[in-house]
């Protein structure tokens, strides 16, 4: 599959064949048109995968979200941004795995 990675840092001296290095939102997706208009990209999905500020840049184009509730508190360094669920978007399939612990649930969201 092909990767988009976008960063900060320096671009990497070797990258594998299937990784585009990308300094912007707007890069990346450029990146992942082109792809999909030349077929080395066959997805219908394009996946923004973090951190913090990454999410809160793409969340106002975002079309589709997928979200993982875990059922149990935890601590760590990456936020998704707040978002009106209820307002922006409308739940369209949702699975729940009560025999892990702690217990998820998976849901799809489309945006209104």
């Amino acid at each position: 599959r092909l990767n988009i990675v976008m960063s900060r840092s320096p671009r990497p001296a070797t990258l594998a064949p299937e990784v585009v290095w990308v300094a912007s939102l707007p890069e990346a997706l450029s990146a992942a048109t082109i792809a999909i208009k030349t077929g080395e990209l066959l997805a219908q999905e394009v996946f923004v995968i973090g951190g913090s500020q990454l999410f809160a840049e793409a969340l106002p184009i975002v079309a589709r979200l997928y979200i993982t509730w875990i059922g149990a508190p935890y601590e760590g360094d990456c936020r998704f941004p707040q978002v009106a669920l209820e307002r922006d978007f409308k739940l369209v399939e949702s699975h729940h795995s009560e025999s892990l612990d702690p217990p998820l649930k998976f849901s799809v969201y489309d945006r209104i």
